[in-house]
């Protein structure tokens, strides 16, 4: 019985929730509402975006999010899972209407805590292309991981909400 309920209460830690979507969204848009969809890919979709992104793309579901303010859309959310090194991390990359990117969130960390990138680094990604951020010392996987995230979520913008 004891064993059980180590188990149970360890059920609850397994993700590393640092802050919702949604309120990463609302914080950064001052969005009056975010409407969240799950989306897959399709076989050709999925293609098209790693060859865009020019990276892999593990999965072909992803959650959309979209930041609403007076009955428009103010900008737009995409959350990927990567591995950094043996666990998963969300990362949701904050675009405008346009898909541009405005900013990169880190949602959830299941690393030790001192892989995981700066706020002061996360920043470099305010209107700014992936080319042109500075490099992590100490963090290398956990950067990559972010920059892979913030290249394929701007190929599925174009790819799946562009249209």
């Amino acid at each position: 019985m004891k064993h059980l309920l180590v188990l149970l209460l360890g059920i609850g830690f397994t993700q590393a929730l640092i802050i919702a979507p949604e309120e990463a969204l609302q914080q950064s848009f001052h969005a009056e509402g975010v409407i969240k969809k799950s989306m897959i890919l399709t076989a050709k979709e999925h293609h098209l975006v790693q060859q865009t992104a020019q990276t892999k793309l593990h999965s072909k579901l992803f959650r959309l999010y979209r930041a609403e303010k007076e009955g428009r859309i103010i900008g737009w959310g995409i959350l990927l899972t990567q591995k950094v090194r043996s666990k998963s991390t969300a990362i949701l990359s904050m675009l405008d209407p346009q898909g541009g990117l405005l900013a990169v969130e880190i949602i959830a960390f299941n690393e030790p805590k001192e892989y995981l990138p700066s706020q002061r680094w996360l920043q470099q990604f305010h209107d700014r292309r992936a080319e042109q951020i500075d490099a992590i010392s100490g963090a290398t996987l956990s950067a990559n991981s972010v920059m892979r995230c913030v290249k394929l979520s701007q190929a599925i913008w174009k790819v799946k909400v562009k249209q």
